[in-house]
């Protein structure tokens, strides 16, 4: 089983020690180091070369995005945060999750179940220079599709419409298997029909969901909690 190094960068101690506990049941992820500095952590990141950042949002010295800006290259990150106040532009700068405090252990663990795809594919030489890609089936065929310029996904019956630009895949696959494999990517599902990328979520509503290029899809009453839940982490992030 592989085994990823994760650090903690919080100016809280007691936060530290709540992780720290919370992942000594997980068997795949060793806290490696802690910081209550974060201009401290940026010192020493580089040498720790982490595969899991857990960062605090509200830290006296430094935010948790200034923190993230200021990282060359940063590793799959979730924000932890008292408040629901954060996301959409926090996924732009590395962040996959976020977890309110009190951390409760099974929200960090369906967390880490929706990263560990993601650590993994950190970890092949492919991935270090360019982005992650999937295999998506298309008939007999395969094709492979970048999650971070894939605007959404519409269910057409058993098979999918992946929207890639301006480009539309046809995939052979439902669309409960492709919000498996795209969750841990930023993606999230408004509709029964409808999975769509967060990065191009312009706005929201108690019906629909407005994207950057002006589409409007309709929201269902089934997914809306889970969606605004997700959705909701970061308009405060992107006029903070």
């Amino acid at each position: 089983m592989s085994r990823f190094k994760a650090v903690s960068v919080d100016d809280e101690p007691s936060a530290h020690e709540a992780l720290r506990a919370l992942l000594k049941n997980v068997s795949d992820i060793e806290l490696a180091a802690t910081w209550t500095s974060p201009s401290r952590a940026l010192s020493a990141l580089g040498a720790e070369r982490p595969d899991l950042l857990f960062l605090d949002v509200a830290m006296a010295e430094m935010s948790g995005l200034d923190f993230l800006r200021a990282l060359a290259d940063p590793p799959v990150t979730v924000l932890l945060t008292a408040h629901m106040e954060h996301a959409l532009s926090a996924f732009e700068l590395g962040v996959r999750d976020y977890l309110l405090k009190p951390v409760s252990a099974q929200r960090l663990y369906r967390c880490l179940d929706h990263i560990r795809p993601l650590l993994l594919a950190a970890r092949t030489e492919s991935t270090v220079k360019t982005p992650a890609r999937l295999s998506i089936k298309c008939g007999s065929a395969h094709r492979l599709v970048d999650p971070a310029r894939t605007l959404r996904i519409e269910a057409a019956g058993n098979f999918s419409i992946v929207y890639t630009g301006d480009e539309q895949v046809f995939a052979s696959e439902a669309m409960k298997e492709l919000e498996r494999r795209l969750t841990p990517f930023g993606f999230v599902r408004i509709h029964k029909s409808h999975l769509v990328n967060m990065r191009f979520i312009r706005s929201i509503s108690a019906t629909d969901v407005r994207l950057h290029d002006g589409l409007l899809l309709p929201t269902g009453r089934a997914y809306r909690a889970a969606m605004t839940d997700a959705v909701r982490l970061g308009h405060a992030l992107s006029s903070s």
